[in-house]
């Protein structure tokens, strides 16, 4: 069967793993792809930047030909020298316009060439606008002249905004295009990411369920190994527990029957021996029965009691029955004695709690069991000046057949405290442990009035 186990496992464990290395290729690959269109939007990106400084760089060489074009003109018209700075601003920046335009396209063979073509159209055009200026200086009344100069450089211009034109018209094109590449790369991008995202959250849920599924699926074996176990231990805890009273009754009625000479004392001895033997067997088939019955919630059967009076009567029957050597004192301060709770089993959390305190208990000393009631719960609190519980071995003491390793040869089956946690819970309560090794334990039980 574990071989089958864990066959079946190491199959799933390949297909989670198969799993996740699949979505691992899935993000790879929508990564890669993702990286890509990310670079070709990029690229997209500084072709657009690129475009509008070419288109500017060319408005720019235009704009400062038709800056000293209305410089010339004004002066003429005002002979004002304010439009002599204008004109001298624009021949001063023209070259280095020029040359910006020349850097930005210099990886384009068709606009470096037709640059080449502006460069003595734009030289001609300003050596008209400086002579222009000059022969107004000169002979402010020689109009023929100055038509001519400007109608020379209203053709100039024209050949000039053509090519201009032509340049800005391509890098237009240019630009939509690649604006509508770039809104497809980006719209490429999103898809692939939230498309690839999508199939990887599905494949590692798938991953996750199956993980889930196999998880639960071993706790559900390890629950039934456990109980295999927990049954295993039980029946051999039976068998060695019931051996070795019937082991005694039978050798103590063995010799009462061979021996009739022996002495009353003998007889007594041996009679004892098989009445302390009889109890151990009845109170540890109590104990099996009361946990059993416990545990499937059989038998729970709350009813109105006089906590006070049953408390008094069990401790006195304890008392009595167990000859214990230790003061056991009986400390009521409950205002109201009445509360609902099963009796069988409120004496089972009892009886388990102060037999406890007895046994672990050295002689002489003194044991108290205090009865109070807060908040609507009634309070059992037992305190001993027993050998302690380590806090290492205080989360295992409700455990059925768990026995600290301080107890030493001093007889118990470990269902006891198994049994009061089980009718605690029962009654929807609550028990509490405060230990310390050496010094004794104190056992508080909190169980609702109703």
């Amino acid at each position: 069967m574990k071989k089958i186990l864990l066959s079946k496992w190491s199959a799933e464990k390949k297909l989670i793993a198969s799993g996740f290395g699949i979505a691992t290729l899935i993000i790879c690959i929508i990564s890669t792809i993702s990286l890509q269109y990310t670079t070709q939007l990029f690229q997209g990106q500084k072709q657009i930047e690129h475009s509008y400084q070419v288109i500017q760089a060319f408005e720019a060489i235009i704009n400062t030909l038709r800056d000293a074009e209305r410089a010339r003109r004004g002066y003429i018209i005002t002979n004002k020298e304010l439009y002599l700075e204008t004109y001298n601003n624009a021949f001063s920046t023209i070259d280095a316009k020029y040359n910006h335009a020349l850097n930005i396209t210099i990886n384009n063979y068709q606009q470096q060439k037709q640059l080449a073509i502006i460069a003595p159209l734009v030289t001609e055009r300003l050596a008209l606008i400086e002579k222009s200026i000059e022969l107004h200086k000169q002979d402010k009344s020689n109009t023929a002249e100055q038509i001519a100069l400007t109608d020379r450089g209203i053709l100039l211009h024209d050949q000039i905004w053509h090519i201009i034109t032509e340049i800005e018209t391509q890098e237009k094109s240019l630009l939509e295009r690649s604006s509508a590449e770039s809104a497809a790369n980006y719209k490429a991008t999103i898809f692939m990411v939230v498309v690839g995202s999508g199939c990887t959250f599905l494949l590692l849920f798938a991953v996750y369920l199956l993980l889930h599924h196999q998880i639960v699926k071993r706790r559900r074996t390890e629950t039934i190994l456990r109980e295999s176990e927990r049954k295993t231990q039980f029946f051999s805890m039976i068998s060695h527990e019931f051996r070795t009273p019937l082991s005694t009754i039978l050798i103590s009625a063995q010799v009462l029957e061979n021996c009739q000479e022996y002495s009353e004392a003998k007889k007594l001895k041996n009679l004892q021996r098989i009445q302390s033997a009889a109890k151990n067997m009845t109170q540890l088939i109590t104990d099996i029965l009361t946990l059993t019955r416990a545990e499937a919630g059989l038998d729970f059967q709350p009813k109105s009691l006089d906590i006070e009076k049953l408390c008094d009567s069990l401790i006195e029957d304890i008392e009595f029955s167990s000859g214990a050597k230790q003061n056991i004192f009986f400390i009521s301060e409950c205002q109201t004695k009445f509360a609902n709770v099963d009796e069988k089993m409120l004496r089972s959390i009892i009886n388990n709690l102060v037999y406890n305190a007895i046994k672990y208990s050295p002689d002489e000393s003194d044991i108290y069991f205090t009865l109070s009631g807060k908040m609507g719960q009634v309070i059992l609190q037992i305190q001993d000046q027993g050998i302690g519980i380590d806090l290492e071995e205080q989360k295992y003491i409700y455990e059925a057949f768990y026995r600290s390793k301080k107890v030493g040869d001093l007889p118990g089956t470990g269902l006891g405290l198994a049994v009061v946690n089980k009718c605690v819970e029962l009654h929807g309560g609550s028990i509490t442990l405060a230990s310390q090794v050496g010094v004794g334990s104190t056992f508080t039980v909190k169980i609702p009035k109703n």
